[in-house]
């Protein structure tokens, strides 16, 4: 219990450091296009990963697969 009143009240020390109260700031069109082109990336990035993932796993599930039928002895 102590432990995460500790971590709870140091979290809430961090927030109050770095999020500011007001952020009277500018983001202008090239900052917009940024972020857009940051958030467009990483759904690729994902999309890319995840492919790879999933072949990686189709052909380890395939050739464990084709050993079993391999292993099998012929019928003459």
């Amino acid at each position: 219990m102590r432990k995460n009143h500790r971590f709870l009240s140091g979290l809430i020390l961090l927030a109050l450091f770095i999020l500011p109260a007001n952020a009277w700031a500018y983001l202008d069109a090239g900052t917009g296009s940024y972020i857009i082109q940051v958030l467009l990336a990483s759904m690729l990035g994902l999309a890319f990963a995840f492919k790879s993932f999933w072949i990686k796993m189709v052909h380890t599930i395939s050739g464990l697969l084709s050993r079993k039928k391999k292993d099998e002895p012929k019928p003459q």
